[in-house]
């Protein structure tokens, strides 16, 4: 064909020479024999292989399918190790080869076209057909690779820790073998028993960190328990709520919000009206809560809760008031600031000044014969008081008549002279009339120079003091409604009554023993008449009679001549207040009172129980009592601490009316009136 060839072209044109050489890629006959290119014998080696002219194109050695060059073009060779065809499948692995292969036993095909797949197939020896275990291959076509597949059971394989198997061939399965930690820590909240112990999620110990932290018995809300605490033991369902701010049964109801509250557990809060920090103690202005509501606190020891300057911390002042609550007020707390107190000096004698050499300083008068003043120049005669001027004294009584010198001074600048501030004497040639002067009733002399002659009826005297201390004698215009202090003795006095005659008797003398004597009105002095070694407290006068009591359960009668006795005895009158005394109607019966009731000496000398008092309050006192214009007057009750009220009293009722007559001390030991 080629000789044809070259003759055709050398027919059709110039002839080519036998010397000329083929061009292997520019498309033409260069040597004239009919081949073009790479056609041409004379390119082979040089050109690319073309895989179906049986040459070898381009000289490697391999014609056509056999050079790898053809790969992809070429149908599949079964034993070259080369994917031929293209499609990615090598010599037996490709489907194009079943039938011309060999039986590969692990590949799941039948690569000898024998109708028996992998180790199903006779060609699969026993060895063949074992998994190899590391080589990623189903060896032995049981669908199960390396260490999935049981025969790997052996050292060859980690454990699976979730398989079921023992894969090390240890003797431990999965979760059983220490290899699988921590993989097979219990999850907790998947559903799974991870760990394989066949207990899941929270029945699972190693789960009660999440579970059960504080070990309560009681699941946590994280893993859709109700315990709403894990942290705490004590907080969990079916727990007492106590106050204390938390929901301690875990019902979402916090202490007082509560309906199970413990109310135990709740705390008392007292109101702070006036904001000082203390409580008031009534029970109204209380409340009951867990914790303190606003305006209230813990404290309840205010006393006044309407005014923050008194509380427990305070400062105890003088102003009549218990400032810091411990129940003493001013003096009587040792903790006064007694920066707030005033001064007071000694009056001893009581004409309203005091020395400037014995003062102190209280919140009040420490007694009556203390004043809030030290001008007094002598202290020891009434008629002296503070500086003044003077005037003629005639009658040397200590009281004169005229114009002051205004000379101002203490002491008389002269003899003959009188302090001016004593008064201007009505009399001055009778040293017995002066102002001050003791009254003596209807003698036709105005002694005290007050321009009348005061009438009997009109005064009554009172003896007042104390077991401590000496006897002061008042007298008292009932009409005036004038206490007047006519001076002291030094027995203590107990009981007074005018006898028949006009005298003061008196019960007199000490703690030991008490006599009856007369007291002389005009000098103070005291003559015993007898001593009947008794602890006799009351006494009172009849024309033919002198009663007196003691204080246990004897009345005694004696004669105003003989002074005989007779024990008349007294019923038993324990519990029925104290204080009394012995007083006698206009009409001469006999009167015994105490601090609760009224009693009359009856016939056959029998004490008779006439009313009980009323109207005089809880400190009422029996003692001083008697028989005034025909009223029976009884020491009450004052209007402050420290002084004393005459009542006049309803014998059959026993009903009690304030007079308005105020005797200043704390303690009136007797009465007396010479017109009953």
């Amino acid at each position: 064909m080629r000789t044809l060839a070259v003759l055709v072209m050398m027919g059709c044109g110039s002839p080519v020479p036998e010397t000329a050489v083929e061009v292997c890629d520019n498309r033409r006959d260069d040597d004239g024999d009919g081949w073009v290119d790479c056609g041409d014998a004379d390119c082979l080696g040089q050109c690319a292989e073309s895989c179906e002219d049986g040459q070898d194109d381009d000289g490697d050695g391999l014609v056509d399918c056999e050079d790898p060059d053809c790969d992809g073009r070429c149908a599949e060779i079964c034993d070259d190790g080369r994917d031929n065809d293209g499609d990615g499948l090598t010599d037996c692995v490709d489907a194009d080869c079943y039938g011309h292969c060999s039986e590969d036993c692990g590949n799941g095909r039948d690569d000898d076209a024998d109708g028996l797949v992998d180790c199903m197939d006779p060609d699969c020896s026993e060895d063949r057909c074992i998994e190899h275990c590391d080589d990623g291959r189903d060896n032995d076509g049981d669908g199960l690779v390396d260490c999935d597949d049981p025969d790997c059971s052996h050292l060859q394989c980690a454990e699976i820790c979730d398989d079921g198997r023992d894969n090390d061939a240890d003797g431990r399965v999965d979760c059983a073998d220490p290899d699988c930690e921590p993989a097979c820590a219990e999850h907790c909240t998947d559903g799974e028993d991870n760990d394989g112990d066949r207990l899941v999620d929270c029945d699972d110990p190693e789960c009660d960190f999440l579970c059960d932290a504080d070990g309560d018995g009681y699941r946590s809300w994280v893993v859709g328990g109700d315990d709403c605490d894990d942290r705490d033991a004590t907080i969990h369902p079916g727990r007492t709520e106590v106050c204390n701010a938390i929901d301690d049964d875990c019902d979402y109801d916090v202490d007082e919000d509560d309906p199970g509250l413990d109310g135990s557990t709740l705390r008392r809060w007292h109101r702070d009206a006036d904001g000082d920090g203390y409580g008031s103690g009534a029970r109204e202005d209380g409340v009951r809560a867990c914790f303190m509501p606003e305006g209230f606190v813990a404290d309840s020891s205010d006393c006044d809760d309407g005014d923050p300057r008194v509380h427990p911390s305070a400062t105890e002042i003088c102003d009549g008031r218990d400032n810091d609550c411990d129940a003493l007020r001013d003096d009587a707390d040792p903790s006064v600031d007694l920066a707030t107190a005033p001064a007071w000096s000694l009056d001893a004698d009581t004409d309203g000044y005091g020395s400037a050499l014995e003062t102190v300083v209280a919140c009040r008068r420490p007694t009556l014969f203390y004043v809030p003043n030290s001008e007094d120049c002598d202290d020891d005669d009434p008629r002296i008081g503070p500086p003044t001027s003077w005037v003629p004294d005639g009658d040397g009584d200590g009281v004169g008549t005229g114009e002051p010198d205004g000379m101002l001074s203490c002491v008389a600048p002269a003899p003959g002279l009188a302090a001016y501030s004593r008064g201007q004497d009505c009399a001055d040639d009778d040293p017995s009339v002066f102002p001050g002067a003791i009254e003596v009733c209807e003698d036709g002399l105005d002694q005290d120079c007050d321009g009348v002659d005061d009438a009997c009826a009109r005064l009554m005297y009172a003896a007042t003091g104390g077991w401590s201390r000496d006897t002061d004698i008042w007298e008292i215009d009932t009409e005036g409604h004038r206490v007047r202090l006519l001076g002291s003795v030094e027995e203590r006095i107990t009981s007074m009554t005018f006898g028949p005659g006009g005298q003061l008797y008196v019960i007199g003398g000490s703690l030991a023993s008490f006599g009856v004597g007369v007291l002389d009105l005009a000098t103070g002095e005291l003559t015993e008449l007898f001593d009947p070694r008794l602890r006799q407290m009351a006494m009172t006068a009849t024309p033919e009679h002198l009663y007196v009591a003691d204080q246990t359960d004897h009345l005694y009668r004696y004669d105003w001549e003989t002074l005989d006795r007779v024990d008349l005895g007294l019923p038993d009158l324990s519990g029925e207040g104290g204080g009394w005394d012995l007083a006698t109607h206009p009409d001469g019966t006999v009167f015994y009172g105490n601090s609760e009731s009224l009693w009359r000496l009856g016939p056959e000398d029998r004490m008779l129980p006439v009313a009980r008092l009323t109207d005089l309050g809880t400190t009422r006192q029996g003692s001083g009592m008697t028989f005034h214009g025909g009223v029976l007057w009884l020491t009450g009750p004052g209007t402050e601490f420290g002084n004393r009220e005459l009542y006049m009293i309803d014998p059959e009722t026993g009903d009690a009316v304030g007079t308005g007559v105020i005797i200043p001390t704390g303690q009136v030991d007797a009465l007396a009136s010479p017109t009953p």
